[in-house]
């Protein structure tokens, strides 16, 4: 089976539409979303309708998606990343609002789990090192687990009792899934990444070869720069799309 597996939208429609084209082509039968459909971005309730209308996706609610429904704090937020959610607060339709607040912080399937931050703190912790990987294995039970929230392709893979490899995946490298090691695979971030590479990032997961492989996808970064730049967003915010900071 081949699977798609993304992250981190952030309301960036024009990111979101190359990389669902892409898998389209790519023969892609099943999607695995790893939360933040919202927040920073200039198109949240057509982002959300573009992902509930996906068949066999399974998807997880990330951070902004929480924040933006009362469910997390704001006040743990960046000034900039609240002033997009109160944005989008009062844009969100109804429709948006109930498949948000569906969503679920964990799910499992039989191969695999599905988090936005980490097993054992799903909305909050950055899954960085190592050491935090080592301490989440304990929160799931499958052989791999696909998380987001930190914007960058990164994988951490443990053999047996080694300590755990910590690799970060660059376009159209990939890893092999071997049977007795356990996995934590991050696509990176589609509408935001932060790795210095601004192309959208997303990732083709293949069951049948066992291979988890990074794809960085070129999309027009400006039509969304316009788009937040119609609505006043923050400069800042504005002008990391085109560095991928």
């Amino acid at each position: 089976m081949i699977y798609g597996i993304f992250s981190d939208v952030h309301s960036n429609l024009h990111a979101l539409e190359v990389v669902l084209n892409y898998f389209r082509k790519a023969g892609v039968k099943r999607y695995v979303f790893c939360g933040d459909i919202i927040g920073y971005g200039p198109k949240p309730n057509e982002c959300i309708e573009r992902i509930s209308q996906l068949k066999n996706c399974c998807s997880v609610m990330g951070n902004h998606d929480a924040t933006a429904l009362g469910i997390a704090d704001l006040s743990k937020f960046t000034g900039y990343a609240a002033y997009v959610i109160e944005h989008t607060k009062k844009i969100l339709t109804a429709k948006s609002k109930y498949f948000l607040i569906n969503l679920k912080q964990i799910e499992t399937r039989e191969k695999f789990t599905v988090v936005h931050g980490s097993c054992k703190d799903p909305l909050v912790e950055y899954l960085n090192t190592g050491e935090q990987f080592l301490d989440n294995l304990h929160f799931f039970k499958t052989q791999i687990c696909f998380t987001g929230h930190t914007h960058i392709p990164l994988t951490f893979t443990r053999k047996g009792v080694q300590f755990p490899e910590v690799k970060l995946l660059t376009n159209n490298e990939s890893i092999y899934i071997e049977k007795k090691s356990r996995y934590v695979l991050n696509p990176g971030s589609v509408g935001q990444p932060r790795d210095g590479n601004p192309c959208a990032s997303c990732a083709i997961y293949d069951s049948a070869k066992n291979n988890f492989e990074i794809i960085r996808l070129d999309y027009p970064f400006q039509l969304t720069q316009k788009e937040m730049q119609k609505l006043k967003f923050p400069k800042f915010l504005i002008q990391r799309l085109e560095k991928g900071l």
